[in-house]
């Protein structure tokens, strides 16, 4: 979109062949422009490089790669040679053929088609990066991109973004004119100008203009525009790009509640809820909201959480966390139990949102409304409440009761320069036979579903180490538990972890079938497991 009046095209205007004292190299240059296509012709492609120094001109044996909106490999050019010439402000062209013949250019480096308007990302080695539209690959390696231009629509047919350079010298490309965030560092430009090493140039200009950021109409490349903000109603800014501050919420543990035999009784427990500011490089505050709730039966209350005596808000700098108490409350009319080695189970959420910033920190902050949280997998975590009610009759099997004893969360970590990492974790599950009297023994199978997990995971699970092989059930005594391994592992490529205080979350539903199928009490027949993965590769 036109953000501001541009005061030169990338310097095109009168390019100064400024030798440079720097020694012979390639890395002091940066990613200017990108054409992804036009109506009729989205072949028509280039990626365009530019020098801010000289002597930047050895390129040879290095390359250019293009990502797709995921993050996976769409292209990746190698130049066969350097380029003649080495002078600041130089650039160097590569393009397919079907772009040399619109504009009428040579390229410097033909390229295959790659770039994906809607969504992708192009990096020139490690040194520089650019993301567009609903690119949702690592937006930190091999060099960071920040926020995509255009998001979530990408590069308007026909036109090129092209770099901001009005940040210093309007004429002449400068390492400063990079601040790491394609959103803020790119424009959408009616007229595309690739130029090759040897100072020669095309155009193509679209009949259709950029959006215009300001005139209360959503275009193309906008998430909003004043008052048109679906995406984020009230809260649309004046760049056109809807509020997105990062918050998260800790997991939290499995809640056991057991209930006395001394009806009509009530039982409180205090759960502590941690919620981090991960606007990490921000930096100053956010104020962050906790809320709690539960699919829990009527006799059941969860109350409003708590930031010590500040409510339910509470104001976190940067990279650190709060704690809330939630208070919850069960009573002995809220369950009935099968008997006392069978829980009860229902779900508790807790979910958090920014509602105020203040970048510059101390006090004071200014009201986000509509937030578009840019990792919404860990914005809510649940924990399971497993209610053990000793006013309740032990009840006669068969039918047989069998249950999933509930996880605690885990975290999985990937190493830098790893491509992937395996958790084990040990479901337990148990049989609840015990009048009138104690079984010998049923088989109680284990199913393992990963599909909401990014890639998904590889799962090898063995729920009997005596046997040979791998084993999905054991036989579990009446009123004993049997304990299994899990194996997940997962792939760095399908992870995408926003920055080290965010990870990616995502939940594994481990299922336990006994000898009755569906058993007296299907609530605690399944577990779900709740995985925080950080991806090293992504910081």
């Amino acid at each position: 979109m036109a953000r501001r009046a541009r005061g030169a095209v990338l310097g095109i205007v009168g390019i100064l062949a400024i030798p440079s004292v720097s020694s012979a190299s390639f890395h002091l240059m940066k990613i200017t422009e990108i054409f992804a296509g036009k109506s009729g012709d989205l072949n028509a492609q280039y990626v365009m490089l530019q020098m801010y120094s000289g002597g930047q001109n050895l390129v040879m044996g290095h390359t250019v790669t293009v990502y797709d909106a995921a993050g996976v490999v769409a292209g990746t050019f190698t130049f066969p040679t350097d380029v003649p010439s080495g002078n600041s402000q130089d650039y160097i062209l590569l393009a397919t053929t079907e772009a040399e013949t619109l504009f009428s250019i040579t390229a410097d480096l033909v390229i295959t088609p790659a770039l994906v308007a809607a969504g992708g990302k192009a990096c020139f080695e490690g040194i520089d990066c650019v993301s567009w539209g609903s690119f949702g690959g690592s937006s930190s390696s091999p060099s960071p991109t920040g926020n995509p231009f255009g998001s979530p629509d990408g590069i308007q047919s026909g036109h090129a973004i092209r770099r901001d350079i009005s940040h210093g010298n309007p004429s002449t490309l400068q390492d400063g004119d990079d601040t790491n965030d394609s959103r803020d560092d790119f424009d959408c430009v009616d007229t595309a100008m690739p130029i090759n090493n040897a100072g020669a140039s095309g155009t193509y200009t679209d009949p259709v203009a950029c959006p215009v950021c300001g005139d209360n109409i959503k275009q193309s490349g906008e998430q909003c525009d004043g008052a048109d903000a679906t995406a984020c109603p009230g809260g649309c800014l004046t760049s056109c790009v809807c509020p997105a501050h990062d918050s998260v919420v800790l997991p939290v543990k499995p809640v056991k509640v057991k209930i006395p035999d001394e009806a009509p009784v009530s039982v409180t427990k205090t759960v502590k809820v941690k919620v981090v500011n991960a606007d990490v490089n921000e930096g100053g505050n956010d104020t962050i909201k906790l809320t709690a709730t539960s699919n829990c039966p009527v006799g059941v209350t969860v109350g409003t959480p708590d930031f010590g005596g500040a409510g339910d808000e509470t104001v976190v700098d940067a990279g650190k966390k709060a704690t809330a108490a939630v208070a919850v409350t069960v009573t002995d009319a809220a369950f009935t139990t099968f008997n006392s080695k069978a829980p009860k189970r229902c779900t508790l959420t807790f979910t958090s949102t920014t509602t105020g910033t203040n970048p510059s920190g101390g006090g004071g902050s200014v009201a986000v409304v509509s937030n578009l949280d840019p990792t919404t997998s860990n914005n809510s975590t649940t924990a399971e409440l497993n209610v053990f009610d000793e006013n309740d009759s032990e009840t006669a099997s068969p039918p047989h009761e069998s249950f999933a004893v509930s996880l605690k969360p885990v975290k999985v970590k990937i190493a830098a320069g790893n491509t992937a990492s395996t958790k084990k974790t040990k479901p337990v599950v148990g049989n609840a036979d015990i009048v009138p009297a104690a079984d010998s023994g049923d088989s109680i199978s284990v199913s393992v579903d990963v599909s909401a997990c990014p890639g998904p995971p590889t799962v090898s699970l063995d729920m009997d180490s005596d046997a040979a092989g791998d084993q999905s059930s054991q036989l579990v005594d009446g009123g004993r538990t049997g304990k299994g391994e899990l194996l997940l592992t997962f792939d760095a490529s399908a992870v995408t972890t926003g920055n080290a205080k965010s990870p990616q979350r995502c939940t594994a539903t481990i299922t336990a079938t006994g000898p009755t199928d569906p058993d007296p009490d299907t609530t605690n027949n399944a577990t779900k497991l709740v995985i925080d993965i950080l991806d090293k590769n992504d910081l």
